[in-house]
């Protein structure tokens, strides 16, 4: 039912961040922390979508908000509850370029791949994440 594979969805991505948590925030015995690292980025969470997602701007907008809006809230309060750094691409605006084509949309199954780049290379939204997990913009 949709019901089940929503929550297997919603439990395969705790399980994610779970292991990204313990893979930052463990280091292994006898090794020393590198001073380094220290000033490395925090892991990032991303989501990207061409759909718009408008912040509610009243307590009514509350009920007319799309899902996607939602989602973005609710994976951002967590990213900062931990640590994480969020980041949402949105490309409802103009679609999705690549600085290599700056003046050709690229089809939406590609700019995953752009926003990764950018997520780990380019660091257009601060510094280059060093670890990140990226979410399905239906993932809550």
């Amino acid at each position: 039912t949709p019901l089940r594979v929503a929550q297997a969805l919603a439990l395969s991505a705790a399980l994610l961040l779970l292991l990204l948590h313990a893979r930052v925030s463990s280091l292994s015995p006898g090794v020393e922390a590198d001073p380094a690292s220290a000033r490395l980025s925090p892991p990032c969470v991303v989501m990207f979508d061409n759909r718009p997602a408008p912040a509610p701007r009243t307590p009514q907008d509350f009920a007319q908000l799309p899902y996607l809006s939602l989602a973005v809230a609710t994976n951002s309060l967590y990213a900062r509850m931990h640590g994480y750094r969020f980041l949402f691409y949105n490309f409802s605006d103009g679609g999705c370029r690549h600085p290599a084509i700056p003046d050709k949309d690229l089809p939406m199954t590609w700019c995953k791949l752009a926003v990764l780049e950018d997520v780990f290379f380019r660091g257009r939204h601060g510094p280059p994440c060093e670890l990140a997990m990226l979410l399905d913009s239906d993932a809550v």
